[in-house]
């Protein structure tokens, strides 16, 4: 069971109040367990975007862990585990990784929007390596470096898109960092403006949207009509996953379901349904599914064009 979220979150005061005393802590752990325990979950996830105060967050998984331990009637220990923050700065303010890393099991560590489309230039979502901090690997490194196990980290894949609208839609500047005024109009299924499911990524590449690829990140781009999207697809999920393995990183985790390609509409049925999922149960577990090879992956994706 996942407590919390984005939209319900530390905007309002409810979880400091939840979390700012033994009592209000107590409350919440003793409902939240008879709720897991009458619903047959096997633990909870904690989605506080973000912890105003690491010690009473510290104190809040603690007294979770030791609530667990000692709850009759369960076959299993509860799971606990933590949605948290990738961004260094973010991580600095609201984490105490040391102290979270006795009382977890793992945690969800959220690495995508790394760039919003409220900047002013283009930005990848989720990129494998950039010249700055804001990558997937320096944030996983952070938390090691903090504490945090590697086998306790499971690395986010996003199977959505952000778009932004560029400011100078006619000049050859296509590249990540484009001055850009905004965010790109919303999709018919997102409904977001910024937002792209994966599958309408498909469908405008099946539409004649010209598609780039950066080596060095490891993530793909596409331009049409004046709009950038940043972006993953087989490959760059592929090049993810061999990174975390050869790293020794707990696994991975989407966000969300919804926004692969559900239907195979955009993949055909040579790629199958749930493309991006599938890249991870193939080539990280040990699910069969119908997918390209790997060779197939890189050879489409070194032919792209370059900008």
């Amino acid at each position: 069971m996942s407590f919390g979220g984005w939209t319900f979150s530390t905007t309002t005061t409810l979880f400091q109040n939840m979390t700012s005393s033994k009592q209000n802590r107590g409350k919440f752990i003793k409902s939240s367990i008879a709720f897991i325990k009458k619903h047959g979950f096997d633990g909870i996830d904690l989605d506080i975007e973000y912890p105003d105060s690491k010690e009473n967050f510290n104190l809040l998984l603690q007294e979770f862990h030791l609530a667990s331990c000692n709850e009759k009637n369960v076959k299993n220990k509860l799971i606990i585990t933590a949605a948290v923050a990738a961004g260094i700065d973010i991580v600095k303010k609201s984490y105490d990784i040391a102290t979270m890393a006795k009382y977890v099991d793992f945690i969800n560590l959220m690495t995508y929007d790394f760039h919003i489309t409220s900047e002013n230039k283009t930005g990848y979502n989720s990129p494998l390596r950039s010249k700055d901090s804001l990558n997937i690997i320096d944030a996983a490194n952070y938390w090691v470096h903090g504490g945090m196990p590697r086998n306790k980290i499971i690395i986010g894949f996003p199977t959505y898109a952000h778009g932004f609208k560029l400011s100078n839609p006619n000049s050859n500047d296509l590249s990540v960092g484009a001055p850009a005024s905004g965010p790109a109009n919303a999709t018919e299924f997102a409904q977001e403006p910024g937002v792209a499911a994966y599958f309408e990524i498909c469908e405008m590449l099946a539409k004649g949207a010209k598609d780039f690829y950066d080596p060095n990140a490891q993530v793909p781009y596409l331009y049409q009509n004046g709009e950038w999207f940043s972006y993953d697809n087989q490959r760059s999920y592929f090049q993810k996953i061999q990174w975390l393995r050869t790293q020794g990183f707990g696994g991975a985790f989407v966000w969300a379901l919804d926004f692969d390609d559900f239907n195979g509409k955009c993949s055909g049925t040579k790629y199958g349904i749930y493309p991006l999922i599938g890249t991870i149960a193939k080539f990280l577990g040990q699910v069969k599914h119908e997918l390209v090879s790997v060779s197939e992956i890189t050879k489409r994706a070194t032919s792209t064009q370059k900008p």
